[in-house]
């Protein structure tokens, strides 16, 4: 189940004083903790978030679709192997829960398994509303790959495949 998480400006996640991945990380430990009886490790929480933000020339992260120069590791487990993300019960798989966007994903990026998107940003452009929310306008998929569509679930369809936005005032 992955969440991907439209933010406003690539600094209030990577920059020196990062206030949503830090608030992230504090309601995830305090999450964490009420299910688990213990905080998660600095690693796991780690693992968990990805992100995907577009650099300029000189390696700086930007808030623009521009470049996809993108820290390697991240870039592929989001882009190049997303099936990697679908991965269920292997303890090899990648763990990425949160994936931190400033764009829509827009360069070919599909994965059934989304079921919850936030925006925390505000916007005027309904095309780019449309593609983030569309992100997660997919059938997911089982852990054999397979569509989970009405002629797998029947009437049970629209109770697996539930997309939750948590969306801005611009979202009207």
């Amino acid at each position: 189940c992955l969440s991907l998480i439209f933010i406003d400006k690539v600094v209030n996640y990577v920059g020196e004083t990062p206030i949503i991945k830090n608030l992230f990380e504090e309601k995830y430990k305090k999450i964490f903790k009420e299910f688990n009886g213990s905080e998660p490790s600095s690693e796991h929480l780690l693992s968990i978030q990805g992100y995907y933000f577009a650099q300029n020339s000189k390696g700086e992260f930007a808030d623009n679709e521009g470049g996809i120069k993108q820290q390697k590791e991240i870039y592929d487990a989001i882009l190049r192997d997303k099936e990697e993300i679908l991965r269920f019960g292997d303890s090899t798989a990648n763990k990425i829960e949160f994936i931190f966007s400033h764009s829509a994903l827009g360069v070919g990026w599909d994965n059934p398994n989304v079921f919850q998107i936030c925006t925390l940003k505000d916007t005027s452009n309904e095309i780019k509303k449309r593609q983030e929310v569309g992100r997660g306008m997919r059938l997911c998929v089982n852990d054999k790959g397979e569509r989970q569509d009405a002629d797998v679930l029947g009437d049970h369809v629209f109770d697996t495949n539930i997309l939750t936005v948590i969306a801005s005032e611009s979202y009207a």
